[in-house]
C-alpha cells in the first residue's frame, strides 16, 4: 500500500460506515494506514462526536493549522510514530476537552510558545524521544491540570527554573534521557504533588541539597546513569514518602551514612555499578528497606549477591564481623547495615 492522504473516503473505508453514519464516530482509529498528509478540511463538522483520534504510526509530515478545530469533543489524540517536524501554534485550537495527547517518537525540534494555549484541560502529554533542544518559557503555563508529562529522549540541555511553576497537578514527571547537565534547585519548588519523577541518563554531577524540598509525595525517584559523585545528606530529607531510588551507573565514592534516614516508607534502592571506594559502606536503614542492591543481578539470592554481612544497632559501638541479615525476623526496627565489597572467598 502507497502513502496516501487522509480523506473523507478513506475513513468511510476504514470504518465501513456511509456518510450518514460517519456522524455518529466517537472513536477513529488510523494507525498504521500509512498517511502522509491530511485534506486541511477533512475534520468539519461531520465529526463534532469524535472523542479518540489515532492517527500514530503514520508519515505525517506537516499538520496544517486548525485541522483539528472542529473536534471540540475530542478527549485523546494519538500522533505519535509520525515525522512531524514543526507544530502550527494554531493546531490545537478549540480542543478544550483534549485530555491526552501523544506526540511521541516524531522529529520535534521546538514548541511555539501558544502550542497549548486552548488544551486547558489536558492531563496527560508524550513529548518523548523527539528533538526538542529548548522549552520556550511559559509553554506549560496554561496546563494547569496537567498531571503526566513525558519530555525523556530529547536534548534538552537546560530548565529555566520557573518552567514548571503552574503545573501544581503533576504527578509523573520524565526528563530522563536528555543532555542536561544542571538542574536548578528550585524547578520543582510548585510541584507538590509529584508522585514519580525521572532525570536519569543525564549528564548531571550534583544536585543541591533542596532540589527535592518540596516533594513529601514523591514515591519513585530515578537519578540513575548521571555523573553524580556526592549526595548531599539532606538530599531526600523532605521527600519523606520515597519508596524505590534509582542510583545505579552513577559514579558515586561515598554516601552519607543517614542519607536515607527519615525515609520511613523506603523499600527498594539501586546502587549498582558505582565506584564506591570503602570497604565496608554503612548505611543508617529503617525496617520499611528490604532490598538494597549493590553489584549486578545474576539470579535471585539478592543477599549472596550483594554480600550483606552485617547489621549493627545504630547506637552500637561494636562492629561484628560474622553476623548476616537472612530475614526481616532477625533484622533490627532501624539498624546500620555493612555492606561488604570485598568478593567472598
Amino acid at each position: 500500500m502507497s502513502e496516501v492522504e487522509l480523506n473523507k473516503d478513506f475513513i468511510k473505508q476504514k470504518s465501513n460506515k456511509s456518510d450518514e453514519e460517519l456522524s455518529d464516530l466517537a472513536v477513529i482509529d488510523l494507525s498504521l494506514s500509512k498517511i502522509s498528509s491530511i485534506t486541511p478540511d477533512l475534520f468539519n463538522e461531520t465529526f463534532v462526536n469524535i472523542k479518540e483520534l489515532n492517527l500514530s504510526s503514520n508519515g505525517i509530515t506537516n499538520l496544517e493549522p486548525n485541522v483539528f478545530k472542529n473536534l471540540v469533543n475530542i478527549e485523546k489524540l494519538f500522533l505519535e510514530s509520525n515525522k512531524l517536524e514543526n507544530l502550527s501554534p494554531e493546531l490545537f485550537n478549540g480542543l478544550t476537552n483534549l485530555k491526552h495527547l501523544e506526540l511521541g517518537n516524531n522529529q520535534i525540534k521546538n514548541l511555539e510558545l501558544n502550542l497549548f494555549k486552548d488544551t486547558v484541560n489536558l492531563r496527560v502529554l508524550y513529548l518523548k524521544f523527539n528533538q526538542i533542544t529548548e522549552l520556550t518559557q511559559g509553554i506549560f503555563d496554561t496546563l494547569v491540570e496537567l498531571e503526566v508529562l513525558f519530555l525523556e529522549g530529547n536534548k534538552i540541555s537546560s530548565i529555566h527554573e520557573n518552567i514548571f511553576e503552574k503545573n501544581l497537578q503533576l504527578k509523573n514527571l520524565y526528563l530522563g534521557n536528555n543532555g542536561l547537565d544542571t538542574f536548578n534547585e528550585n524547578t520543582l519548588r510548585t510541584l507538590v504533588n509529584l508522585a514519580e519523577f525521572s532525570l536519569s541518563h543525564n549528564q548531571l554531577k550534583e544536585l543541591a541539597a533542596n532540589t527535592f524540598k518540596s516533594q513529601k509525595n514523591l514515591a519513585v525517584l530515578d537519578l540513575s546513569r548521571n555523573l553524580l559523585e556526592h549526595l548531599s545528606p539532606d538530599l531526600f530529607k523532605h521527600a519523606t514518602s520515597l519508596r524505590t531510588i534509582y542510583l545505579m551507573e552513577n559514579k558515586l565514592k561515598t554516601i552519607d551514612p543517614f542519607i536515607f534516614k527519615e525515609l520511613k516508607q523506603l523499600s527498594t534502592i539501586f546502587m549498582q555499578f558505582n565506584e564506591f571506594e570503602q570497604e565496608k559502606l554503612e548505611l543508617f536503614l529503617n525496617e520499611s528497606v528490604h532490598l538494597i542492591l549493590f553489584k549486578p543481578i545474576h539470579h535471585q539470592n539478592y543477599e549472596d549477591e550483594n554480600h550483606f554481612d552485617c547489621v549493627i544497632k545504630p547506637n552500637s559501638v561494636s562492629r561484628p564481623t560474622s553476623c548476616k541479615w537472612t530475614s526481616d525476623s532477625t533484622r533490627p526496627a532501624s539498624a546500620l547495615i555493612n555492606v561488604d565489597f570485598k568478593e567472598s572467598g
